[in-house]
């Protein structure tokens, strides 16, 4: 994804800075290291950031390793495996006005790779992604992986468009009644049903 076009970087959150400096406190109280944590905050927010391309979505975390080393994880998620972004808010982030979007991936859910916490505007920054990936759809780029989903997956992908208003209420039900006529979609209803009422 080194080549791909960069199509939009978004705005840096400066409080995220804060929120290292108070977990390498944390970090180095516990550890009696100073250097743990505290020492390599700044390094650390340097390393992390996000950014879209023609293909997908970059994120690169900076995390402490060992002792004074900081380590720059980087993923790069391809548009084709997105199934949804979701946006998360906790007492702890709040207090440094950091919010966490987690893009989600097909066939494996939730997972650190896949979070962002260096995003000035979460909900812009999910917006772009879900364009993004929309426009990559549209392309014909993204069809093949969309109709190998399942039909609850499918559901689940057009709803967070729908929800963004790239859908509309026309254009949503109409591409959720079709899903529910197929027969992959009745199969996947029993298949739940009978593993519900089994517990």
């Amino acid at each position: 994804m080194d080549d791909h076009e960069i199509v939009y970087r978004p705005e840096k959150n400066g409080g995220l800075l804060n929120f290292l400096y108070y977990s390498g406190c944390c970090t180095s109280f516990w550890t009696c290291c100073f250097c743990m944590g505290l020492c390599t905050a700044r390094e650390q927010y340097e390393n992390h950031y996000t950014y879209i391309t023609n293909e997908g979505v970059v994120v690169s975390r900076g995390e402490n390793d060992c002792c004074c080393n900081v380590a720059t994880k980087r993923t790069e998620i391809p548009y084709e495996k997105i199934t949804d972004v979701s946006i998360e808010r906790t007492c702890l982030l709040d207090c440094f006005n950091v919010t966490r979007i987690t893009v989600q991936t097909a066939g494996t859910g939730t997972g650190a790779e896949g979070d962002i916490v260096c995003v000035a505007d979460s909900e812009e920054y999910r917006t772009k992604i879900l364009e993004a990936k929309r426009n990559f759809m549209d392309a014909g780029k993204g069809m093949t992986h969309f109709q190998k989903l399942s039909p609850f997956s499918q559901i689940r992908e057009l709803k967070s468009f729908h929800e963004l208003s790239i859908l509309t209420d026309d254009e949503f039900e109409s591409a959720v009644q079709s899903i529910k006529e197929s027969e992959a979609y009745s199969d996947e209803k029993a298949a739940l049903l009978e593993s519900l009422l089994s517990h």
